[in-house]
């Protein structure tokens, strides 16, 4: 998630070189914000439900990646909120 991050500060494990050119990280991170699987960090979807817990604001835009399987949920992602802007899992 770093990697697709342009305002993120360079991460010192990625040395001197370009490791992923812009349109790329465009193309990635715009995958991630489009996609639709919305049951975890981001629980908009469950907002009408008995016993919900609020997650991020409904203005937030969330570049994210699930890892639901049978067994586990998972989540991790980019938020950006007005002046917030941060890595999340």
């Amino acid at each position: 998630l770093w990697l697709l991050d342009a305002e993120a500060p360079r991460p010192p494990w990625a040395g001197a070189g370009t490791l992923l050119q812009p349109a790329t990280r465009d193309a990635l991170r715009g995958v991630l914000e489009r996609q639709q699987l919305n049951e975890i960090l981001s629980s908009h979807s469950h907002a009408d439900l008995p016993g919900h817990v609020s997650g991020f604001p409904r203005s937030a835009r969330f570049a994210h990646k699930t890892g639901t399987t049978d067994n586990h949920a998972s989540d991790a992602g980019i938020v950006r909120e007005g002046e917030l802007h941060y890595i999340v899992a």
